[in-house]
């Protein structure tokens, strides 16, 4: 008797594929040094900034109060109650204040709009002129705001991240809350205020006339056809 079947052939046994090794620094699987290796941080997101040492930021920015205002014994009291407030944090905290040119853009466009709108040439000219001066002002960083801001840190232990973020989530808030109750009007800062943090520490010669700007690409925005 013959065997009529067919032999079966026998699968070459393929490789194990080989898996990238993802770099903790530079955040990618190439070896070679990339400028994301200086940054101390790796991404910004969910009112976060995310340090490379796996550690959670956030921060609260104050209004400034003009103390001269108040009495001398006022001035005493405001101070001792912003004492209490920040003594009875049980994290860790920094003060950062920061300049930053004012924002002249709306003011410029609502200028720009009366001077299109109006037909009587000697207050067209006085609006071109106050749009000469703001657009001045706003280039040189000659009008400046200060921000002040507290600073809290988290580390994050391993496979509690979100633990971590929850509970620095809480306490920012609730320190917001009671400053606002108490002492000074406050919020916690949004991505783009994070930012806006950032960018005096990526571009400090920049950072004294431009504002950050308002998103950050993953991609190169689209471009026409032909190239530029």
């Amino acid at each position: 008797m013959f065997n009529l079947k067919k032999k079966e052939k026998k699968k070459k046994s393929e490789p194990p594929k080989k898996t990238e090794t993802i770099l903790p620094v530079t955040g990618s699987a190439k070896s070679t040094p990339s400028v994301q290796a200086w940054l101390p941080f790796h991404d910004v997101n969910n009112e976060f900034i995310w340090l490379r040492d796996r550690k959670l930021v956030k921060a609260i920015l104050i209004e400034p109060k003009n103390m001269d205002l108040y009495s001398k014994n006022e001035q005493k009291l405001q101070i001792k109650k912003l004492y209490e407030v920040i003594n009875a944090l049980d994290v860790h905290w920094i003060i950062h204040s920061q300049q930053r040119p004012v924002n002249l853009d709306l003011y410029i466009q609502s200028t720009e709009e009366m001077r299109n709108q109006q037909i009587h040439p000697i207050r067209r000219r006085i609006l071109e002129s106050a749009i000469r001066n703001a657009s001045k002002i706003a280039s040189g960083g000659e009008a400046v705001d200060v921000f002040f801001y507290i600073i809290i840190f988290a580390q994050m232990q391993e496979k509690q991240e979100r633990l971590t973020a929850q509970e620095l989530t809480a306490r920012t808030e609730e320190l917001s809350s009671t400053l606002t109750k108490t002492v000074l009007e406050s919020h916690v800062c949004d991505d783009q205020e994070l930012r806006e943090v950032l960018f005096s520490y990526l571009n400090p010669a920049h950072s004294a006339y431009e504002r950050a700007p308002l998103y950050s690409w993953e991609e190169l925005p689209p471009q026409l056809k032909g190239g530029i």
